[in-house]
């Protein structure tokens, strides 16, 4: 199961952005993926199955709730701030597009793999 990470990677690079008020750009790491969202489930956890990223949230799909839920628990698997985890498509949808900013996509890929083995 844990070889089935990589096909759920399916964009990586490096970002730009201002990065201070002196007008010079700053490089930091950016990526995105799909994931399909699970709501109302009994706990909050990340797996991967049938190479897909599967997000289970206690959270019902009420007025943005899992989806604040969502950016929460993908941030604290990334060690990242919740504000660093954009929702990109699929607001009202359970399959979504979500773009990490300051995490490598290699680096989530070993934080979802350590999650798993601490399960």
């Amino acid at each position: 199961m844990l070889s089935e990470c990589v096909c759920w990677l399916n964009f990586c690079a490096r970002g730009s952005v201002a990065g201070n008020n002196h007008g010079f750009l700053q490089d930091f790491p950016v990526f995105q993926t799909e994931v399909n969202v699970i709501p109302r489930a009994s706990r909050n956890r990340v797996s991967v199955s049938e190479g897909k990223l599967k997000i289970h949230l206690t959270a019902p799909p009420v007025d943005g709730a899992a989806n604040t839920a969502l950016r929460k628990l993908l941030a604290e698997v990334a060690g990242i701030r919740h504000t660093a985890v954009e929702i990109v498509r699929g607001h009202n949808t359970r399959r979504k597009l979500v773009r990490f900013h300051g995490i490598t996509a290699e680096e989530f890929q070993n934080r979802i793999k350590e999650g798993e083995n601490n399960v």
